[in-house]
């Protein structure tokens, strides 16, 4: 503040006694508030517009990112837009750009987490970057009460030997058998964990089938495990099929992804992920996808421990 102004109040002819005062606090809080203004995040970030999300060019091509200037949040102090001018990095990209393929994903979500029971066989293909690959096929079943079986066998271009897996939970406890070849074999029990078929039926549509459920969390929103930062349609070369991409930028699941799905039913025929490094790929091809079948509970008999 200028001394010709502090000159000015000073000498205000003011007709009420503490009139004077009461004007200063007025313009001292003013000043504060500009203050925090300058300091707090309430300005949409020029960079991504508000969006939180950019696109930059990476060695595998544009990738989804949260925006460097805002931490991902939209928004910016005042300090740092004035400090920082209005040079831009990377390209804006909304949240959401297409509503309908929101709207498809949230029913596919709602029909496969509603279901009473859940069957299904399916194919995986695990290919690196450096010609690494992989392939397994096996078998899932689900039913409300925490109830699953999953059977699988892996062959590795590495390790001729087959892996084979099975794993069963009776709702209360779970049971993992692993062997005879592969990298390990043996056994575990533990607890079911809470929520573990909402895990699992979720993984389905954004990630493939969970291979190991004895890792999930306990409880939890799957949601926030596999985030979907941007969705669109796209055009499909499974015949019967359509197509959504999607980006995740959570840590763990980080990169692209492409959801094949049957438009009459609604259910996943086909989930491929690529890594946010572009040196790896996963596609699980699902089979006799068939929900809210009778299933008794015998089937989710638990496996001898070895």
């Amino acid at each position: 503040m200028g001394p010709g102004i502090l000159v000015y109040l000073h000498s205000m002819d003011l007709p009420r006694p503490g009139l004077r005062s009461r004007f200063r606090s007025i313009l001292g809080t003013c000043l504060l508030l500009l203050v925090l203004a300058s300091l707090a995040r309430v300005w949409p970030c020029w960079n991504c517009e508000g969006a939180g999300r950019i696109w930059l060019q990476q060695s595998y091509g544009q990738a989804l990112q949260p925006c460097i200037r805002c931490d991902g949040r939209g928004r910016i102090s005042l300090g740092l837009k004035l400090s920082h001018g209005p040079q831009k990095v990377g390209i804006a990209a909304p949240a959401n750009p297409d509503r309908e393929a929101a709207e498809i994903l949230r029913k596919i979500e709602g029909q496969i987490g509603a279901a009473r029971t859940i069957r299904l066989s399916f194919k995986r293909s695990v290919l690196g970057k450096d010609g690494a690959a992989s392939e397994l096929e096996g078998t899932l079943i689900l039913k409300e009460g925490d109830r699953f079986l999953l059977r699988f066998t892996e062959r590795s271009g590495s390790d001729p030997r087959p892996e084979s897996v099975l794993a069963a939970s009776d709702g209360k406890r779970m049971v993992e058998v692993r062997g005879p070849g592969g990298k390990e074999s043996g056994s575990s029990e533990q607890a079911t964990p809470e929520g573990l078929n909402r895990w699992i039926s979720s993984a389905l549509i954004h990630a493939g089938p969970y291979l190991y459920p004895r890792f999930l969390p306990q409880g939890g929103n799957p949601k926030e495990a596999h985030p979907v930062d941007w969705l669109t349609p796209a055009e499909s070369d499974l015949p019967g099929a359509r197509l959504l991409t999607f980006i995740t930028l959570d840590s763990m699941n980080s990169g692209r992804g492409r959801l094949w799905y049957d438009p009459k039913t609604l259910t996943p025929l086909k989930c491929e992920r690529v890594d946010r490094s572009g040196t790896r790929t996963v596609t699980d091809l699902y089979a006799d996808v068939t929900l809210n079948a009778d299933i008794p509970d015998e089937t989710f008999t638990l496996p001898a421990l070895k």
